[in-house]
């Protein structure tokens, strides 16, 4: 496993504040609400690894993007 792997998965023991934006619990509702409960839940484990691998690729790319600003000359300037 990678470090940022690791950084990723235990964001939650060092994070005062981890979990879901308030943005995030809305568009799930209204997901759920869209697709009518019962056939959300049918799918709920199939949209959750979606959901999950989608969360991990925009924090590790995004991390990426963040560290490539901050040693970039370019990145530092004010």
């Amino acid at each position: 496993m990678k470090n940022i792997e690791k950084l990723y998965y235990n964001m939650e023991n060092l994070s005062d504040n981890w979990g879901d934006m308030p943005e995030t619990r809305k568009a799930n509702k209204e997901l759920e609400n869209a697709l009518g409960r019962k056939l959300y839940m049918e799918h709920e484990e199939k949209i959750l690894a979606y959901m999950v691998a989608s969360e991990k690729q925009g924090f590790i790319r995004g991390f990426q993007y963040a560290v490539s600003l901050l040693t970039s000359k370019e990145g530092c300037a004010v």
